[in-house]
């Protein structure tokens, strides 16, 4: 067996990996490395390498993530004749994560950012020298890129041509970087370096060419073992073509020298790219062609902005000042970024390389500043001059010589302070309402501000064409007002006063308050009291002092505002009393209304001959009936001093005519039939306790005050009750409610009915009966069906019917406890029994093997058959009277042949059927594949056979085909050609049904002729 066969995973059987293992593949290149002869073999030994790239940010079909680079790689080799040798697996050494986007040196944004996974797979591999060899891979999908139709079903198909050794020796293909962008931005030349190395030093010519493909044929992902050559290259989406994929302008284009691809791209969008690296030997023979996808992305990129310094926004800032530096680009970090010149044209040192500088000029002036983003890199430089204006600095302020000012009393002094030169000029704007309004002056003083509020000041100095403004507000306040109140300002003496001030002072602080009260005394609270100890009249003065946004004094004098003598007495005597009428024993609250001066004391005479009361507020109880006088003394002490009486004749009455008391009572129903149970209700009203005596008129009686009574007959009934009142106003109160109540049977409300279901059917028929009955107490059923059966006592029975036929149903309902009686309800004709027909299946063998698995079956001796059907295993095969069936498998069978009549109802007549296996193998020697399709495959026939496995060989030992299955056949091909006319071997090994393993071995013979 040859070397090679050592390193090759022989596998024929076609199948598909995971669908998830490696779509949205955007580019990847296949290369290889000769190592040299393998010493005493026909063999060389070679490196076969690849690089795969897949855009990991994107997802899958549904929204599936993004495919996984598949480890191992599993290729197809073939040799120069295009056959199939077998599949190897090439190890993955290392998978990366790249993030690509079209953001340079002169882009400061783009949309859109790639997460590419980069995998290398290498792998030493043996191979013929007498032969030139192809690896191939072919996988699903590409990643849907816009140039290209049907993207969707297309797919990559990688392959690379290892020339024979013993022609060109130990060639190596060139070595393509595996680095490259896969982001561009539309409007910007892409040079894209493609060039690849040579280490044989052999001759490269790059140019544009069209990608292979994989069309995508049902849920096919990757193709192992892959199809022989020749393969598809994918179809461009017109305008686009191989050599002009991308829309540009200028056009994409490769140098086929240098392998720098150029153009501007001028739409966004995916694009797919293929170059072809042509390798030719020094006598300019073609030795490989190395073939690389490329998948980009053209964006919409935001380009770097000119460079920028700030505005000038101060001109008379001083000599010094700080730049700002407002570049909005990226610059190159690895060379000085920025480079400025300040404009003085006397100096060469007037430069620096800060960001952001900060520069003192040699004297005012006007200067151009320069900055140079970039300044060593020519393709993304940025130049920009702003003039300025240097000048002395000017920075001033205003001066006041005081800010407490007054509306009616202020002068004000002001001056310029800060920076300024003695050639500067002033500009003074006080306002319309103050007394100087305009000054040139430095120093303005003497200015009055008329009324209050706010008065803006504004202050303008120019110096060197600079003007510096400066403004102050200047706030006046009212002047403060102050008044004064007291609580009573008149009284018998000694006459205590509370007085309580009020000022007005406009955002001011208070310093103090001093009052005069006219009776020789003073006090420096805000709200003081003070007792006036003679009787007279008396001047009040109250004097404020204020401090801080106005300084002043206020003084507020009211004369004779205090006055004391008898004449000012408030003294008065009054009361209420609640209640002032009742029956006894009667419970009274006096309130006593009186109003004094000083202290006092009180004496009450309630008029019933009870003691007397010192009380304010006495509660006092009568027991007798009669009019009662009531009179309050009250005596004062201090201030006003006097005894004054209140005397109200017949202030109080008691008697019975003033009760409330009332009777009555309810029942929660007076009609109802006998025996039932009543709730009695008393709804009168009265105070205290009482005792209370129910007659039913059935000649029982009760003394409970809501009591529960039977009525054992029917009949009609009087009520009577008897409130007899324990406390106040004392009472007896009769109620008699004549044929209050009613007791009959004409009040039940009994009622019998029923449902049920179905009302018809099939036999035997199977009823459901529901009660829907309305009743009192516990009652006894009993069903009649119609069909002579005994009598059902369930609620709710279920009954089946065994016969066909009408059949009339009936209830007959016994009440015994409340309410007793006896219904009656029925339904003529209410339950239809409908016949079924006659099933009879009918066959002629119950068992056969499964070459002679043929069954015929009928319904002879069937009645009253409208339809018929036939299930096998409980699957309908047929809807016919008889039939003829073909077994296609051994086993039990049970076959059920189902009638249905007019009625629609059915009967069912099963039979069982046994199958048993019977063996056969028959291999042909001979088959001609000449396309008239006559014996155009080699195919064994078979029966009873489980488990298949076929291989063909030619003479030399190797492997021409492999099949699982007794469906799959040898068509005579190899690797896609028709095989020669010749003698041909095969081995066979299979499992019968009886579990046995059996190998069969021979020769076959091809004739194409």
């Amino acid at each position: 067996m040859n070397n090679i066969l050592l390193r090759l995973l022989i596998v024929f059987a076609l199948f598909f990996s995971s669908q998830a293992s490696a779509t949205h593949i955007i580019g990847g290149f296949f290369s290889y490395e000769c190592l040299g002869p393998v010493a005493g073999t026909n063999d060389a030994q070679y490196v076969i390498r690849a690089v795969l790239f897949k855009d990991s940010l994107n997802t899958g079909v549904g929204g599936a993530p993004g495919a996984v680079l598949e480890n191992p790689l599993t290729v197809t080799l073939f040799n120069q004749l295009n056959i199939q040798l077998g599949t190897i697996n090439i190890p993955r050494d290392s998978l990366v994560i790249l993030v690509d986007s079209a953001a340079g040196l002169c882009v400061i944004g783009t949309p859109v950012v790639s997460i590419i996974s980069k995998g290398y797979y290498s792998d030493t591999v043996l191979l013929r020298k007498d032969q030139a060899h192809k690896y191939v891979w072919r996988r699903c999908c590409r990643n849907n890129p816009d140039n290209i139709l049907n993207p969707a079903a297309s797919g990559s198909t990688f392959f690379i041509d290892v020339p024979e050794f013993d022609q060109v020796g130990c060639n190596t293909s060139p070595q393509l970087t595996a680095e490259q962008p896969f982001s561009f931005c539309a409007g910007v030349n892409i040079n894209l370096d493609l060039s690849a190395t040579d280490p044989d030093g052999d001759s490269m010519v790059y140019e544009l060419c069209a990608p292979f493909d994989f069309p995508r044929s049902g849920n096919a992902v990757t193709q192992v073992p892959a199809n022989p050559p020749p393969y598809p290259v994918v179809t461009f989406r017109a305008p686009a073509t191989p050599t002009n994929p991308i829309p540009s302008n200028p056009a994409i284009t490769i140098d086929p020298n240098t392998g720098l691809l150029t153009g501007i791209p001028v739409s966004t969008g995916k694009y797919l790219i293929g170059f072809c690296v042509k390798e030719y030997n020094s006598n300019g023979i073609l030795l490989s062609t190395t073939i690389r996808d490329i998948q980009v992305k053209v964006d919409n990129c935001i380009l770097q902005v000119t460079s920028s310094i700030q505005d000038q926004e101060r001109f008379c800032d001083g000599l010094t000042i700080q730049f700002r530096n407002r570049t909005s680009s990226n610059v190159d970090s690895t060379t000085i970024p920025y480079k400025w010149d300040f404009g003085v044209t006397s100096l060469t040192n007037d430069t620096s390389r800060l960001r952001e500088p900060t520069y003192t000029f040699p004297g005012p002036g006007f200067y151009n500043i320069t900055l140079i983003a970039n300044p060593k890199n020519p393709g993304c430089r940025d130049t920009s001059v702003t003039l300025f204006e240097v000048r002395p600095t000017l920075r001033t302020s205003i001066d006041v010589s005081d800010s407490n000012l007054c509306a009616n009393n202020n002068t004000v002094d002001f001056s310029v302070r800060g920076i300024f030169q003695p050639s500067a000029t002033f500009a003074w704007d006080f306002g319309s309402t103050a007394s100087i309004t305009t000054s040139t002056n430095q120093i303005v003083n003497s200015v009055q501000f008329i009324g209050s509020g706010s008065s803006p000041v504004q202050l303008i100095v120019s110096q060197d064409n600079c003007d510096d403004t400066t403004k102050r507000v200047i706030t006046v306040v009212n002047n403060p007002t102050a008044d004064f109140t007291v609580d009573d300002n008149s009284g018998c003496s000694p006459f205590q006063v509370n007085f309580t001030s009020s000022v007005n002072i406009d955002g001011m602080a208070i310093i103090n308050y001093l009052w005069t009260f006219g009776d020789g005394k003073t006090s420096t609270l805000q709200n003081p009291t003070n007792t006036y100890l003679n009787d007279g009249s008396y001047d009040v003065t109250l004097q404020v002092t204020t401090f801080g946004d106005c300084n002043d004094v206020v003084t507020i004098m009211k004369s004779n505002f205090v006055q004391t003598g008898p004449q000012f007495s408030n003294n008065n005597t009054d009361f209420s009393a609640t209640p002032i009428a009742g029956c006894y024993p009667l419970e009274v609250q006096f309130n006593n209304l009186s109003t004094f001066d000083g202290t006092t004391t009180y004496l009450w005479d309630f008029g019933d001959g009870s003691a007397n009361s010192a009380a304010t507020d006495p509660l006092h109880t009568y027991t007798a009936n009669g009019h009662y006088d009531v009179a309050l003394t009250m005596t004062t002490v201090g201030g006003c001093a006097e005894t004054l009486t209140e005397k109200i004749d017949s202030a109080i009455y008691i008697s019975l005519d003033s009760s409330k008391n009332r009777i009555g009572f309810t029942v929660n129903q007076d009609t109802e039939c006998a025996p039932v149970e009543l709730q009695f209700t008393d709804t009168s009203f009265f105070e205290g306790t009482a005792n209370f005596k129910w007659y039913f008129g059935d000649g029982d009686s009760s003394e409970l005050r809501n009591p529960l009574h039977t009525y054992q007959n029917n009949g009609i009934y009087d009520v009577q009750l008897i409130l007899q009142t324990t406390e106040k106003c004392v009472d007896t109160l009769s109620l008699t409610k004549h044929a209050y109540i009613e007791t009959d049977i004409k009040y039940s409300t009994n009622d019998v009915g029923f449902d049920f279901s179905p009302k018809e059917g099939c036999l035997p028929l199977t009823v459901q009966f529901l009660d829907s009955s309305k009743f009192l107490g516990t009652p006894q059923y009993f069903w009649d069906f119609g069909d002579g059966s005994n009598f059902n006592g369930l609620q709710n029975p279920n009954y089946t019917f065994t016969d066909t036929g009408t059949y009339s149903i009936g209830l007959l309902l016994i009440t015994s406890e409340k309410c007793v009686d006896t219904l009656r309800a029925s339904v003529s004709n209410a339950v239809k029994v409908l016949p079924n027909p006659i099933a009879q299946i009918n066959y002629l063998d119950t068992s056969k093997s499964l070459k002679e698995a043929l069954f015929e079956f009928t319904n002879t001796g069937s009645q009253s058959v409208r339809s018929s059907r036939y299930l096998i295993n409980g699957k309908e095969v047929a809807q016919n009277d008889f039939l003829t069936y073909q077994f296609a498998d051994t086993g039990r069978f049970q076959v059920a042949y189902i009638a249905t009549n007019s009625f629609g109802c059915e009967d069912t007549s099963t039979a069982e059927i046994f199958v048993f296996d019977e063996f056969q193998f028959i291999v042909p020697n001979i088959f001609t594949p000449n396309g008239d399709n006559i014996n155009d495959e080699f195919k064994v026939q078979a029966c009873g056979v489980f488990d298949y496995e076929i291989k063909i060989f030619n003479r030399f030992g190797e492997k021409l085909f492999e099949s699982n299955s007794l469906n799959i056949n040898w068509d005579g091909r190899i690797s896609g050609k028709l095989a020669t006319s010749s003698v041909y071997f095969y081995t066979i090994k299979i499992r019968d049904f009886r579990n046995q393993i059996l190998d069969y071995q021979g020769s076959i013979t091809l004739l194409t002729d």
